[in-house]
């Protein structure tokens, strides 16, 4: 069974943007960079980017601070938890620490790999 340590930033990545923008029934893009959607009659074009939520804080601060994410860290070890899913802690080296904070958001969400 795939977890999302075994996932790619770019699969998290368009997980949260899936998620975050609320794109069920879009369509992923080939190259794997935006969610598309042709509207119900088939005559519009909507186009939804993949957001870097993996790398970068613009991004991913206001999903951290809209679901309580905590994040702490030390030298060696980080991680992330959140006061709505007490029971969820992500741990990673702290150079990651967005992509924990987008892994608990998905996590929190019922998302899965």
């Amino acid at each position: 069974m795939k977890t999302w340590d075994d996932c790619s930033d770019k699969e998290i990545n368009q997980a949260v943007t899936h998620t975050e923008f609320a794109l069920g029934g879009w369509e992923l893009a080939k190259d794997g960079d935006s969610f598309f959607h042709c509207g119900i009659d088939g005559s519009g074009h909507y186009c939804q980017d993949v957001i870097n939520y993996c790398e970068s804080w613009d991004d991913t601060g206001p999903i951290i601070a809209e679901n309580s994410i905590t994040i702490n860290h030390d030298m060696c070890q980080a991680y992330v938890s959140s006061y709505f899913a007490e029971h969820i802690k992500v741990s990673v080296k702290p150079e990651k620490i967005l992509r924990a904070a987008a892994i608990l958001f998905l996590m929190m969400n019922g998302v899965r790999p």
